[in-house]
């Protein structure tokens, strides 16, 4: 009876090993599962940073050229607003000649038309 008993826990003790084998070989399989999961992300986290790098000097060249544009811009305005206010006196000036030209000879022609008479 006691060899028979100790059968029994020798025969569940061969069955507990099993379960436990088979539980380590699948935590094993699942450890590598996750570790391989970790390796992808971290490939994909490379290639989205370096992306980004990319990206963000792609940006930044952009902004430069942008901001040499719009310098060149303003030179360009600032050269027009001279050119206009440049343009702008000598209309004036030559409004007021016009003007003094005009009375000028109005004048002259009230005297040689009382002259005439």
């Amino acid at each position: 009876e006691l060899s028979s008993e100790l059968e029994e826990v020798r025969s569940e003790l061969e069955e507990r090993e099993r379960a436990l084998k088979e539980c380590r070989r699948q935590a094993h399989a699942q450890e590598q599962q996750v570790l391989e999961r970790e390796y992808q992300l971290a490939e994909k986290v490379a290639k989205l940073q370096g992306a980004g790098e990319v990206l963000k000097r792609k940006l930044e060249g952009q902004a430069e050229e942008y901001t040499l544009q719009i310098v060149e811009l303003e030179r360009v305005c600032a050269a027009a607003m001279t050119a206009r206010s440049q343009a702008e006196a000598l209309l004036e000036e030559k409004e007021r000649l016009l003007t003094e030209a005009t009375s000028g000879a109005s004048g002259e022609r009230a005297r040689l038309h009382a002259a005439v008479e």
